[in-house]
């Protein structure tokens, strides 16, 4: 008989291709005889099956649970299909080495066994697929412990609806029934109780619930856990809906409850209760397990984690959430209550469902801490399904109820943003810069250079002028080569000023936007009115030289398009922030139809991207025959 438990749902890392161990030698019969050893005393019944699905090895618990020799090595498995009535023992490990997804089956052997036969793809040191492991656990006596009570209960059951007694030849198997489980009853390693429903006296308990409490059996027997200040007895409206909810479903599983031992002790205990009929008398069977120690050492982990800057999470073996904190809850977006027990992939975007489990099970074959920055490009996924861009450290967690991974996430939204921007910004100084060069170079070309070879033939025609002793036509040579060189050398000042720092050394942006009113007034004619509130912002250089470059622009697009020589800049500080304003009277233009357009709007676009990579912003308004009027806002430095 075969029951499928379950089917994981966890996948193994493809096998990489074989390749020789860079290993040194090691004494590999010492290391299988320490193996061999270990899972000796680890009682485990173990085989290990090669590629083609025959016996290699096996431990002394499979000898002894299924009688194999010697002769069975190198032997098909399938070979044993009929000793462990398990038909597609076979089918199932081939399944497993081709899949690589671990399997477990619960089987009936024909001599009457229960096993759990679990079955994983096994994997060398060289992280190589070598062929299948399986592993067996012997059920035999919690089942017979469980058909033994649900015997015994479903046995008094009917005689009590049939209001009879047991036949004289049913009373030796009753009774049978009977020893067998006060048997396994006594010897449970767990506190184990057995109450009468009606008024929760005590009938039984074993040696593992005398020890817990420090009682004796006959201190015990006949009293409720009232009588005796156990601290375990529940309230009177707690009881009746346990005993409702007892009648209904038979039994209740993992019942969490906090108790005070009479020594004043607190306790938090995990039971389970079953309902059932026992020498006539309805019954309650009761166990449980101190998990205090656990509870507290899961609350400090909980105020651990949730004192954590990150937003954290803590996952199991399988992927399941096991704890949140609040920064999670904030990142993320979604309730505590609402992942607890989920999976992790619910926090992960869904192209990344297929590989995650792979990379799981790696860390947990090999778990280490794990910081952030490691070069991974990951993303995480909101309530709302939009995803952000996160960084990741783990670290290992060792527990009793097995190994957790703690999971620390931190959101880099602004980081990658900030990078995005500064790639950007880095492409438009590199644009700014060849622009530049352009425009020097077609100054140095198409104007200076044109002067100074007009020179050199004002030159030539000089000399030919002196010597043929052309008076007039040497004034009128020496005036044309006078006009050419002014223009060279106001050429050449202008340039130098264009190369020359636009902010100078101990210079503030106050002072520079007073110079840049004097030179737009001198070179262009354009008069400024410069307002300045007594604002002194401590910019970084960058920002004074991104601002007074933008507050230039304005105005050179004033002389270029505005027919107007009258523009005003003020400098201000208004609500905490810092305000450069730039206006004109002159003829305006259509601002949103010029600012989907080309020409002036190129212009504009360009300062307003600088400004905003650096944080400002940057407001435009004109209208046709009104004039424009350009705000620049930033941050204040000094707040």
């Amino acid at each position: 008989m075969v029951k499928s438990i379950k089917k994981s749902s966890r996948s193994v890392t493809p096998p990489r291709k074989k390749q020789k161990s860079k290993s040194k030698p090691r004494d590999t019969s010492r290391v299988r005889d320490d193996f061999e050893n270990l899972l000796d005393a680890a009682k485990l019944a173990a085989l290990f099956l090669d590629s083609e699905l025959r016996i290699q090895r096996y431990t002394p618990g499979v000898q002894k649970l299924l009688k194999i020799t010697a002769l069975d090595q190198g032997r098909p498995i399938a070979r044993l299909r009929r000793r462990l009535g398990y038909d597609q023992i076979a089918e199932d490990a081939s399944q497993v080495l081709q899949s690589l997804i671990p399997m477990e089956r619960q089987v009936r052997t024909k001599n009457g066994q229960w096993l759990i036969i679990r079955m994983n793809p096994y994997r060398t040191q060289d992280d190589e697929m070598e062929g299948v492991t399986v592993t067996f656990i012997d059920m035999t006596q919690v089942k017979q412990a469980g058909h033994a009570a649900q015997e015994l209960d479903e046995t008094l059951k009917a005689h009590l609806a049939q209001g009879t007694e047991p036949k004289a030849e049913a009373k030796p198997e009753l009774s049978q029934t009977r020893d067998m489980f006060y048997t396994l009853f006594h010897a449970n390693p767990i506190s184990t109780a057995l109450t009468r429903a009606q008024d929760d006296a005590f009938i039984n308990v074993n040696v593992a619930f005398l020890k817990y409490f420090d009682l004796k059996l006959e201190d015990v027997i006949g009293h409720t856990a009232q009588d005796l200040k156990l601290g375990m007895e529940p309230q009177s409206h707690e009881r009746t809906s346990l005993i409702a909810q007892l009648q209904k479903e038979g039994g209740i599983r993992n019942y969490e409850r906090e108790m005070r031992l009479p020594s004043g002790k607190s306790v938090i205990i995990l039971a389970s209760l079953q309902y059932l009929y026992i020498d006539d008398t309805e019954a309650i069977l009761s166990a449980f397990i101190d998990i205090t120690e656990r509870k507290q050492a899961e609350e400090m982990l909980r105020d651990i984690v949730d004192a954590a800057p990150d937003a954290t999470v803590v996952i199991n073996q399988d992927g399941n959430i096991v704890l949140v904190n609040k920064q999670l809850e904030n990142v993320f977006g979604y309730a505590r209550r609402d992942l607890i027990g989920k999976t992790i992939r619910t926090l992960i975007p869904e192209r990344f469902h297929e590989i995650h489990p792979q990379h799981r099970m790696r860390y947990f074959r090999e778990p280490r801490v794990r910081p952030m920055g490691s070069g991974l490009k990951l993303h995480g996924r909101r309530c709302d399904g939009t995803e952000f861009p996160v960084e990741i450290s783990l670290s290992p967690l060792k527990t009793p109820d097995g190994m957790l991974a703690i999971a620390a996430i931190r959101d880099v939204t602004e980081r990658v943003e900030a990078g995005r921007k500064m790639h950007q910004l880095t492409t438009l100084l590199s644009e700014a810069e060849q622009r530049e060069r352009q425009r020097i170079e077609q100054l140095l070309h198409d104007d200076l250079q044109q002067r100074l070879f007009a020179a050199k033939a004002q030159l030539s025609l000089l000399n030919n002028a002196y010597n043929q002793k052309d008076w007039q036509t040497l004034q009128i040579a020496l005036a044309e080569m006078d006009k050419e060189l002014t223009e060279s050398i106001s050429t050449t000042r202008n340039l130098s000023r264009d190369l020359s720092p636009i902010i100078h050394q101990g210079e503030g942006l106050a002072d520079a936007l007073t110079r840049l009113s004097t030179q737009m007034q001198k070179q262009y004619s354009l008069n400024v009115a410069l307002t300045m509130d007594s604002v002194k912002a401590n910019f970084d250089d960058n920002l004074n030289v991104l601002l007074l470059q933008a507050v230039r622009e304005l105005l050179f697009n004033v002389v270029k398009h505005a027919e107007t020589l009258q523009a005003a800049v003020t400098f201000e500080q208004v609500d905490g922030q810092i305000r450069i304003t730039v206006s004109d009277e002159g003829k305006g233009f259509d601002a949103d139809a010029a600012m989907s357009g080309s020409g002036i709007a190129h212009g504009l676009l360009n300062i307003r991207q600088h400004l905003e990579l650096m944080g400002c912003r940057m407001e435009i308004g004109s209208t046709s025959g009104k004039g424009t009027r350009v705000v620049i806002h930033c941050p204040n430095p000094d707040k």
